[in-house]
Formats: C-alpha cells, structure tokens, sequence
C-alpha cells in the first residue's frame, strides 16, 4: 500500500491537461492575468479518456482583472480527480506590468497556493486486511505552493514561461511522502491578421518539461474571423485535438474540444472531451452626453429651448423611425506622440458595441473607414499595446486635420462620421506652435494716428513687442500664438482711442474690445478668418461677426430684432466673451452663439462646459442648411 501511495502521488505531480489554453494562458501563467485590460473567468470541465472507468476528470475555474494601469490579479481553482486519486488546488496571483518601449511590455508574476491530495481507499481490495493503511477510509494532506511566470508581448507577438512548484514543496503523510516537482512551460505564439483585420491565423507552441524528466510538445495552429468566431487543432505526440469556439454579445464565449488519443490506449478509450465557458467584462460606457443634457432641459421652462431640442431629437433619429441615414468614408491620421504611428492596429465598433473591422495604419498612420453611417457615433480602440500619448485626428479630402477624437479610457477613442462636404468647411486645426501675423489700425475720434506706442502684452502679462504706428495709423503684429488671447496697451496721449483689425485691403473688419482704460483685448485669428470677417460700417462702435450654414451651435442668448442682438453682443463681450450672431434659414431670431461644431457630441460637451462656467441657459441650436 506505501507503494501504491507513492505511485499516485508521482500521478499527482503531473500538471492538469487541457487543450483549450490558447484562449485561457492565464490558466498556465499567472502572468497572463489581466492581460487585456478588463476582468475575464473561465469554467473549465474535461472527461479524458471517456469509457474508461476512473479515467481523469478536471474542473477549473480562472478569473483575472487589471485593477491598475500596470498592476493584474487573478486566482485559479483546479479540481481534478482520477481513480483513488482527489487534487484540488488553487493559486492567487499578483501581476506587475512594465513597458519596455513603445510597443513592447514584460509582465512578471507571482502566485502562492495551495495543493490538497486525498487518498479514498473505501473501494480498494486487498488481501490483507490488516494493512494500517486501511484503518482509514481515505488519507489527505495540504501543502503551499508557489508559482511563477513571465509574459513578452510586442504587437502580436506572445511568449510566456511559467514555473509551477517553484520550490518543489513535500507531500507527507504518516507512512511516505512525495514531491511536488518543478515543471517549466513555455509558450510562443504570433497572430497574423489580413483581409483588414476581419481574419487572422495564429500559429504557437506550448513546451511541457520537468527539468531532468519528460517532456511534451503542443503545435497549434487557429483560425480567427472578426474575432467572434474561431476554429483550431491541436497536435501532440499522445494525439490530436481540433476545437472551434464562439463569442456571443462581446461578452460571453464558449469553446469544444474533443481529443483523439494515439496511444496505446486508443483502442480502450472514446477520446477526450473540454468545454470551456468565459465571460469578458470590458469597461462600462461613458454616461450619454445627450441623456445628461435631456435631464438638464427637463427643468427649462423656456419655449424656444423646448423648440431647440425638439429640432435636436428629430435630427437625431431618436424615435425609431426608418434609418436613411447616408454613409461615408471617414479618413484619419493615427499619432503617437506628435507623430504618425506606422502599423498601428485599430479596431471600430458602433454605437451598440458591434466589432465592425479592424484596419492597420500605413507608413505615414494614416487610416481609411468606408460606409459609416453619416453623423452616427462610433468608437475606435487601439489594438494590442495602449499609448498615454495617442492621438487620434480626422482629416478632410486635402489630409488636413479638421477634427481631434475624443479620448476615452486608456486605449479608445470616440468621434462622429462626418461627410467630405462637412469636413471640407471645417477649420483646420491649428498646430501648437502655429502662429500668424496680423494687421492693426490705431484712431481718435474716427481718425487714424500715427507714432503711437501701442504695447503688445500676453496672457501672463508678459511684455511680447512694442509696436509704433505709421502716417496711416496703422501697425503690425508678428508672430501670434493663435492659441492665446493678448492685450493692446496704449498711454494717455489719446482718452478715448479705437483699436481695430485690419484686412489685407486695409479694411477695418474687428473691433478690439475695452476691458479697461487704455487696454483692450483681442484673439489671434488666421488670415483666412480675418478675410472673411464682413466690412465694419463707418459708425460702428461694437464688432459683430456672424456666421451660419449647416452645423451646431452652442447659443447664450436669443433677440428677435437686430438691435437687441446688438447690445446682448456688446453686454457678452464686456463680460470677456468671444461671440458671433447666427440665424436659422428663414428665422426671425437672431442667436448670440459662443461656437460652432460639425458633429453634436462636441456641440453637447461644449454645451455642458458652458452651463458649468455660470452660463445656466445655454442650448444647443441645430442649423440643417
């Protein structure tokens, strides 16, 4: 009987089976917790060998998360039984993450457990019953353990090593012992993906050896659709194993593998039998904006503001109706850390959360999404490694960045599809350091003046230039931030002068607006923003710009006569608002609106900011020509 204890206990060193660890590396290597960001479990059951009496039977159960950027943790429950034979074990685990470039990490980790071996002897025969073994119906015993691995990955690319019984912990019972060998298993494999992402093939290796002792090779080889559906096959010296597997709602898998054995037990056995559930839980989704700004109206008793959203819902779609919405092609640059990022993998989903492609960005990361819905919301995420410092811009037909994606969480971003015609008129994004000229006019009492020191001074109050006026009362000024707002200060050689802005012409088109004696503020606008502006009249004393055309626009205040909108401007601009007039097509009312946007998510988050800074009535206005 001592022999017999021993020789199942030589049973017990041997790790658990399974074939299905391409979709669960954790379940091998406690350096795969919290892998791909979000909490994921498996539920394992194997029958190895079925018709064969006794033959193994395995249940396991796998979580893991990533509680921080760079922090995973994880726990696995193993109950595997065969004949006299009951292990159950179960690690707990605590992963540390660090990035060794920008596409590579390296994950390290540590995992004490337990192992628990029970011996039930009530179905044994022997002849002698007077064996001390017997006095028991079964024998159990509890040992700690340690584990160990280490995870590579860069891009595709996948390499592990875990070491199970790091230190080799005994097994003891009152008549013998063993030992919980060490094993080693390494893992490679590397996923390739063509047809736009929609298929990927991967073929890995997984190596089982104790060191001095046996060893056994897996080749596997998988098959990828969309990453929904997959189909795969198994080789091994003992047999084969094909499996296949299905993910459902993005949120639950389920995967089969059955295993033809080619040893000499073939001839006794039906084969082996794995069915593998799993459930993935990706970060929650951001509070709707528009939900949030529909809660805020509800307490608005305001009819115009009523008629506002009304307009926003029916262009919305939001009552079901038949979409007939128009599709798009969408392009982008994908940049990381000011520059374009080559090969990067992007994945889009929809609004519902349908996986809808994944495309790789080219030499200059640049990228290309055909037949969006035209003004729907999607959201695109980075594949494999996530960038702190991404960024991601849509571009117009010229490739010019008109719009920058908001970021969301770690590795996603959310934008709207908008049509060449809507990004076309869009403003190009101005770059950080982008800075223009501009052409200044000095006067008293509607006459220009000329060797007049006009001080040019920044946000700060740092002095930036000194500038003189010539005979024409006019000045220039060089090299503005346009992501700045400067002051004009004059001396008292003039009470009561007028600063105005100028156009190539020399047309008097902005005003600079008085915020206190002698110092008046004004923004940096680009050439084509200036040329653009409409002539001021000879008398005019407040400088209106008006703007319209299809778009969003994020309104203050509303007048019905033109006089009224006049001093509401002038009321705004005391206050030190930047502003602009825009009608309706065929509305009497003129809006006092703070900004203009092509798409609603960045009119709604503008809307929002605003009745956050005290502006309480602020209200989105939809303009549909």
């Amino acid at each position: 009987m001592v022999g017999l204890l021993l020789s199942l206990g030589s049973y017990g060193q041997q790790m658990p089976t399974t074939n299905l660890y391409d979709q669960n590396l954790f379940f091998y290597n406690p350096a795969g917790a919290g892998k791909n960001g979000y909490m994921e479990g498996f539920l394992t059951h194997r029958q190895q060998w079925t018709g064969i009496d006794g033959a193994p039977v395995t249940n396991s159960l796998s979580i893991h998360k990533r509680i921080w950027r760079k922090i995973g943790i994880g726990a696995n429950i193993i109950s595997d039984r065969s004949d006299l034979l009951e292990r159950i074990s179960g690690t707990f685990t605590y992963a540390f993450m660090a990035r060794l470039s920008n596409e590579s990490k390296l994950t390290v980790a540590l995992a004490p457990g337990f192992y628990h071996n029970k011996l039930d002897l009530s179905g044994v025969r022997v002849d002698d019953l007077t064996d001390q073994l017997l006095s028991n119906s079964s024998l159990s015993k509890t040992s700690f353990t340690t584990d160990f691995g280490i995870r590579f990955s860069r891009k595709e690319l996948d390499i592990n090593v875990a070491v199970p019984n790091v230190f080799q912990p005994q097994v003891k019972y009152d008549v013998g012992s063993f030992e919980l060998t060490r094993h080693v298993l390494a893992y490679a494999g590397y996923r390739i993906n063509f047809a736009e992402g929609r298929w990927g093939v991967k073929p890995s290796t997984l190596l089982r050896m104790v060191p001095g002792g046996d060893q056994q090779v897996d080749v596997n080889a998988h098959l990828y659709w969309k990453n929904i559906l997959w189909a795969g096959m198994t080789y091994r010296q003992a047999g084969i194993a094909p499996s296949f597997g299905v993910k459902i709602a993005d949120q639950f898998s389920v995967a089969y593998s059955y295993e033809f054995s080619s040893s000499g037990i073939a001839s006794f056995s039906n084969g082996s039998h794995e069915i593998q559930l799993g459930i993935h839980l990706a970060r929650k989704k951001e509070k709707d904006p528009l939900e949030e700004m529909e809660n805020d109206l509800q307490e608005d008793s305001t009819a115009n503001k009523l008629d506002e959203l009304n307009d926003l819902f029916d262009d919305f779609d939001l009552f079901d109706e038949p979409d007939t919405t128009p599709v798009t092609i969408v392009n982008g640059i994908f940049e990381f850390k000011e520059l374009p990022k080559e090969g990067q993998q992007l994945k889009l989903v929809d609004a519902e959360d349908n996986e809808l492609k994944i495309i790789t960005t080219d030499s200059n990361g640049r990228f290309q999404f055909e037949e969006l819905a035209t003004d729907k919301d999607y959201r695109i995420f980075m594949v494999g490694d996530d960038y702190e410092d991404a960024e991601l811009f849509l571009v117009n037909s010229n490739g010019e960045k008109v719009q920058k994606a908001t970021k969301i969480g770690e590795n996603a971003f959310k934008f709207t599809a908008l049509s060449p015609d809507q990004t076309n008129i869009m403003p190009v994004l101005a770059n950080d350091d982008a800075t223009v000229n501009m052409h200044g006019l000095f006067e008293f009492k509607n006459l220009p003046r000329d060797q007049q020191k006009i001080q040019l001074v920044d946000p700060d109050g740092n002095e930036v230039d000194v500038v003189i006026t010539d005979r024409f009362g006019k000045f220039d000024l060089q090299e503005l931030a346009l992501d700045k707002e400067y002051r004009l200060k004059t001396d008292d050689t003039y009470p009561e002068p007028e600063i105005f802005i100028v156009n190539n012409a020399g047309e008097k088109v902005y005003k600079a607006i008085e915020i206190s004696k002698h110092v008046y503020r004004f923004k940096p606008m680009t050439e084509v923003e200036v040329e653009s502006l409409p002539v001021l009249p000879a008398n005019e004393t407040t400088p209106v710009k008006e703007e319209g055309g299809r778009g969003y626009y994020v309104v203050i205040e509303c007048q019905a006569t033109a006089s009224g909108a006049a001093r509401g401007v002038e009321k705004w601009q005391e206050k030190g608002y930047t502003i602009f007039i825009t009608r309706k097509q065929g509305s009497r009312w003129h809006q006092i609106a703070l900004s203009k946007h092509g798409n609603r998510t960045e009119a709604i988050d503008k809307m929002i900011d605003t009745r956050r800074s005290g502006i309480k009535d602020a209200w989105v206005s939809v303009h549909k020509e």
